[in-house]
């Protein structure tokens, strides 16, 4: 592997008439990327300052995905400054963000992520006096009830998604709500390098996208960005020398409330960023999904990540071979008939699946490590699996043992919603 010295955010801008954002930058000088980010949008009248704000943060959180790549000692930015609180943002972020990187690839992370700050000066953060909301779509369980809650509460909110609206178009219009389009594009040469020498794996995409949807809140005059992640997002997947590693860090509740301090004291003093699931755990929600939405979105949606395409019928598929069809397999079993279930995952009965048993046992951490995916905790899956026992539907389960669990699923977990939305909130899921 060629060995680079410095990392160098090289410059960033912002052509209003085509709405992209370039953001460039190099290995010594010498090997460079552009990335490509369009908001496919009409801007409303909008802060210049802020929006600024906004991209600066946006691309020093997308160099990630080329600071990896070969992870020089050293970073330089060559434009705009960063005082020490967002310094410390960026190397916490960088780090807990890369955990399962270094941990995939055997790398001693000490000492590898170092920004510094090179100003003492504190920002004047105006406001953006934003109304409404831009709410993620990912197509599956966990927006849609977000989306639902949302319209319940009485938020009056967008649904935006990155390189993926066209896909969820049939989705959105079943929910009649508007979809909001952008479009990023990764410099290829990046992808050269990773079927090279360079260090490839996982990075925190929810904490680049959350500086992509700051960015579609101003300019499209919003005041909240709004996600569909729960507490589940918090438990780690395992340890590498001493430095946890949770495949969800930028999904967790820690990272959304660094995310909202950042945007609070760097970008706009009065835009919001937070989860509107975060108090409901995974089986609280896929009980909410299962009683009130299954039947709505039927065909429409799916958790799927290993095989998320469309078929020429607009219908979203489960692979169902992978951790993340396995868990919704896992949290859907208490709340629908067994008929119904097979029938979701194409007649695939996942439970008696033996290539699925290494899989479901990691779920239900009696081996292995809790699998690198986008999956709720061990006890609500021990209980979940319990409950399904109960149900005498499904005795393949017999042989899956484990601890006896105590786990209370419909408990109310620490969130940062706002006050007005949250007593929404608790009206709207009392109601369902």
């Amino acid at each position: 592997m060629k060995k680079y010295n410095e990392f160098i955010f090289e410059d960033y801008s912002f052509d209003l008439a085509t709405k992209k954002a370039r953001f460039t930058y190099s290995l010594d000088g010498e090997l460079k990327f552009t990335e490509e980010i369009i908001w496919n949008i009409e801007p409303i009248n909008y802060d210049t300052e802020i929006l600024d704000n906004a991209l600066f943060g946006l691309w020093i959180m997308a160099g990630i995905s080329y600071y990896k790549a070969y992870l020089p000692n050293k970073i330089k930015i060559k434009k705009g400054k960063l005082n020490e609180e967002q310094a410390r943002f960026f190397n916490k972020t960088y780090l807990l963000g890369l955990a399962q990187f270094f941990y995939t690839n055997q790398l001693d992370w000490h000492d590898s992520i170092n920004f510094e700050s090179n100003t003492n000066e504190q920002y004047f953060v105006p406001s953006s006096n934003g109304e409404g909301a831009i709410s993620a779509l990912g197509g599956g369980k966990d927006s849609i009830v977000a989306a639902e809650i949302l319209k319940e509460a009485k938020v009056d909110t967008d649904l935006w998604a990155v390189n993926q609206a066209e896909r969820f178009e049939n989705l959105a219009n079943k929910m009649n709500l508007k979809i909001l389009s952008v479009a990023r594009k990764i410099d290829p040469l990046l992808l050269e390098l990773n079927g090279k020498d360079a260090y490839n794996g996982h990075i925190p995409i929810t904490a680049i996208n959350s500086f992509i949807g700051v960015v579609l809140a101003i300019l499209t005059g919003k005041k909240s960005v709004i996600w569909a992640i729960e507490s589940s997002a918090d438990e780690i997947n395992t340890s590498w020398k001493g430095l946890q590693v949770n495949h969800q860090y930028s999904k967790s509740y820690e990272f959304e409330k660094e995310m909202a301090n950042y945007i609070k004291k760097n970008i706009a003093k009065d835009l919001k960023h937070y989860s509107i699931l975060r108090p409901l755990t995974e089986l609280r929600i896929s009980e909410i999904f299962c009683k009130n939405y299954i039947d709505k979105y039927n065909g429409l949606f799916s958790s799927c990540n290993a095989n998320f395409s469309l078929n020429n019928n607009g219908k979203l598929n489960w692979c169902g071979k992978c951790p993340k069809c396995a868990f919704v397999f896992i949290v859907f079993s208490p709340f629908i008939k067994k008929s119904d279930l097979l029938s979701l995952f194409n007649g695939r009965n996942i439970f008696a699946d033996e290539d699925m048993k290494p899989i479901i046992e990691e779920l239900l951490g009696i081996s292995g490590h809790k699998p690198l995916e986008c999956v709720g905790e061990i006890a609500e899956t021990r209980l979940a699996i319990t409950i399904a026992k109960d149900t005498g539907e499904y005795p393949e389960l017999n042989q899956f043992d484990f601890p006896a669990v105590k786990y209370d699923y419909k408990k109310w977990s620490s969130n940062s919603i706002p006050k007005e939305v949250l007593e929404n909130l608790k009206s709207s899921i009392s109601k369902i």
